[in-house]
Order: structure tokens, then sequence, then C-alpha cells
């Protein structure tokens, strides 16, 4: 399947004004698009292929989670740059990127369906999530809801069974624990592809830094081996986490590559297991 980057809309009606009238969803946040997520997509698109509809995925943005106040610093392990370009390179045709607000947290889980599903300009045949989705407020809306609602509202619904990687549920929670573990062959098994967390270069008179603004570093102090991946070159060096840079989920440099670097770049990081 050739590649091509997907259409990023807001709201399920503008897909209308793009010619994409019959779709089949899937539903869900997809940081990371782990083997759990693949396995979602794969039915999307077996569906999508049975109704002869376009695939498309609805997720949310900023994460859910983010709502929850022990939860509002959750490190997100891709941005909605990198997760858009990689559903597209898995044959999504759209993606509907839901503001995820204050107010579509506390609805009940019926009333965010409706808010999510409820237009007529576009047909929604079938929707697939993960057998363990819940929605709406406090989390209450669960498959066996989403069942009997599917039959109210006139769409197929398929639920995707859990994926174990090694005995292991895959989930974006375990793969962030096993990042911060430093675990890295685990977490990126788990992500079924290789993996590159995205940071920033930070320079002032006393250091360089790199700030990971997309992933999870190893809450172990000590030297790890990484790669740095910039439009221009690829550099194999040593960073340093210590207390400090846990606290900031950044990395410590030491190498001269870096002189060579203009301070707020944008970069890839890769730690090797």
């Amino acid at each position: 399947m050739k590649y091509s980057t997907p259409l990023e809309v807001s709201e399920l009606s503008y897909l209308k004004k793009f010619g994409i009238n019959n779709i089949v969803a899937a539903i869900g946040v997809f940081d990371g698009i782990h083997l759990g997520h693949r396995a979602i997509i794969t039915k999307l698109l077996a569906a999508a292929e049975e109704y002869d509809a376009s695939p498309v995925i609805i997720t949310f943005h900023p994460h859910p989670r983010h709502f929850l106040v022990q939860e509002s610093t959750l490190k997100l392990l891709r941005s909605q740059e990198s997760k858009v370009n990689l559903l597209g390179q898995l044959g999504v045709k759209a993606v509907v990127t839901v503001n995820f607000t204050q107010e579509i947290s506390i609805m009940s889980p019926e009333q965010f369906i409706d808010y999510l599903i409820n237009d007529k300009s576009v047909k929604l045949n079938a929707i697939c999530v993960g057998e363990n989705w819940k929605f709406g407020a406090e989390a209450e809306g669960d498959v066996k809801l989403l069942e009997e609602l599917s039959e109210k509202k006139d769409f197929k619904l398929y639920p995707v069974k859990q994926v174990f990687c090694d005995g292991i549920p895959v989930s974006s929670t375990r793969i962030r624990k096993e990042l911060t573990s430093a675990k890295f062959d685990i977490a990126y098994k788990m992500l079924g592809c290789t993996y590159r967390m995205e940071g920033r270069i930070i320079k002032t008179p006393f250091e360089t830094k790199c700030v990971v603004d997309y992933g999870v570093i190893p809450h172990h102090p000590g030297n790890y081996k990484i790669d740095i991946f910039t439009d221009a070159k690829t550099i194999h060096l040593d960073a340093l986490i210590d207390k400090q840079s846990i606290k900031e989920n950044s990395l410590f440099l030491h190498d001269a590559e870096f002189s060579k670097l203009k301070g707020k770049e944008h970069l890839e990081i890769f730690f090797r297991p």
C-alpha cells in the first residue's frame, strides 16, 4: 500500500467537504501506536474493505487523562504530527482529532458517543475499539454498553481482543513503565517498530541538554548510549541522566558534536538497549 499523509480534521462532519461520506471508524487515543493499536487498525482496514468505506481514526488531543489531576503531567509517547503520519503509513485515510475539553470529560457515556458520531452527513457503518476501552465520565462506559448503543444507533461494533507480548498485556501505560525502568527491548517490542523519542536542544553557557518532549527517559541515574537524529546527521554518544534530568525529562550532553547543533533544534532520540 502506497503511503499518503492522511487528512486531519477536528470534526466528523468536515470529512464530507473532502469527499469522504462513507466510513468505518476506530476510536481511541492511540498514543504510541503499539501492537494493541495495530490490531485495532488491522480490524479497521478489514471492516472498511467489507463496507467499501474509508478507514478513519477518531482520536483526542489533549490526552483525556490530562483532566485527572494525578496524571496532568502524563508524558505522551508521540507528538500529534508523528502519530498522524504513522497512522497514514498504516493505511488510515483520515484522522478526526477531537479537542478534548473539561466539558467533554464530564459527558455521560451515551452523550460522549453522540458527540463523536451524531452527524448524518457521514455514514458510519462500524466502530472498532479495544475490548477494554472505557469512555464517558468516570470511565463508566464499556464495550458492553457500546454494543447496546450500536443497535440503538445503527452501526456495527467490532471489539478487538487485548494483545499480549510475552504474556504481558500491551498498553501505553505499560510501555511508559518499561521506558522508565530502562527496559528498552521490552518497550520497543510492544511498540512493534523502531521507536524514536522527540526532543529539542537547549544551550546555556554552562550546559547543553536535550529536553524530551515526547517519550519517557529512564528514572535510573547513569550514562546511557543514545543515537541523536537531526536532518543533517546521526550522532552516537553517551548521555548523562541524573536526578535533575529525571525531574525535567531531559538528558545532559557533554559531547563535542553538540557544539555544532543549534539551540532549540528539534531532534529524534533513540535509546540503545
